[in-house]
This record gives C-alpha cells, sequence and structure tokens, in this order.
C-alpha cells in the first residue's frame, strides 16, 4: 500500500511540475514574442525588461540573454548589455549567436575605448567567421587606436639614465 502510494504521489509531482514547465515555456515564447515587438518599435527597455522575464525564469536560454543584451545596448545601458553577451560567450556553443555576441561586446569595448578587450573580441570573432569585412574592419580601426594611443604614452624608464655593466667585484 505505502509503495502504490508513494508511486501514485511521484506521478503526481512528476505531471504538476511536467504542466508547469510547458506553463513557463508557453510563457517564454510570448515573453519572446512581446520583447522582439518592443525591439522592433524602438522600445528598447521594454524589450529589454520582456527578455529579462525569460531569464528569470530560464536562465539558460541564450536566446533570450542575446536579446537582452541587443535591447540593453539600444536603450544605452551599455554595463548589462556587456554582462549579457559574456554570458552568451561564455557558453562556448560556437554559432551565429556567439560569433554576433563577440562582435556586439567588441564594439561596446571600442566605445569604452579598451582597445585590448575590443580586439580581443573582435579576433575571436574572426576565427569563427574569417571572412566577415565588418569584423575585420573594426579589429584593423581598434588595432590603429592602441598604436595611436602607445605611440602618445610616455614610459617612465625611457628618462632613466643609461647604466653600463657594473665592474666585478674581483679583489
Amino acid at each position: 500500500m505505502k509503495k502504490a502510494t508513494l508511486t501514485i504521489s511521484f506521478c503526481v509531482c512528476f505531471i504538476l511540475t511536467w504542466s508547469q514547465k510547458k506553463k513557463t515555456q508557453g510563457n517564454e515564447g510570448e515573453w519572446m514574442v512581446q520583447g522582439t515587438e518592443k525591439y522592433r518599435q524602438a522600445r528598447y527597455e521594454e524589450a529589454a525588461s520582456a527578455f529579462s522575464i525569460i531569464l528569470t525564469r530560464n536562465d539558460t536560454n541564450r536566446l533570450a540573454r542575446y536579446n537582452a543584451g541587443l535591447s540593453f545596448y539600444k536603450a544605452g545601458e551599455k554595463e548589462k548589455a556587456s554582462a549579457a553577451f559574456d554570458n552568451v560567450i561564455r557558453g562556448k556553443v560556437y554559432d551565429e549567436m556567439l560569433f554576433r555576441s563577440l562582435y556586439n561586446k567588441g564594439v561596446l569595448e571600442a566605445e569604452k575605448k579598451n582597445w585590448l578587450n575590443s580586439i580581443g573580441c573582435f579576433r575571436q570573432a574572426l576565427l569563427m567567421k574569417p571572412n566577415d569585412e565588418d569584423t575585420r574592419y573594426n579589429l584593423e580601426k581598434a588595432l590603429e587606436e592602441l598604436k595611436k594611443g602607445v605611440s602618445k604614452m610616455k614610459f617612465p624608464w625611457t628618462d632613466a639614465p643609461k647604466f653600463g655593466l657594473a665592474a666585478s667585484a674581483k679583489n
């Protein structure tokens, strides 16, 4: 009798969990549609909010995370956008979404004049799509900016006196 009750309880819990998951997935689809519509209407903060709701229910949804990153970026919330793209990038799945996240992260880093980070992102993106002209162009621009910055820098050791070799202390 205990075994039958336990089995029935397990089945009921399983069915409730499964139906709740189905409800959540349905809601994810609705939120995705809403977010996409808001994004297309240039209502980026509302779009980011819709995609963020999906992520509170399913934080592994890479599409929602990427879309949230784009929405944050368009809304001017660069730090949130950067975090969203980082999260997609850390997923280590090599697909179009990863390429786009690397590219967009490179653009964000360039806007902040973080040339080394920007260059790294563009290089990783080019490893995935070696023939992408926009990525190659942005990489070249970031490299040029880095060179300009380095050539203007004053290094503390350039004005230091130059010493020869010390004589050995042989007595």
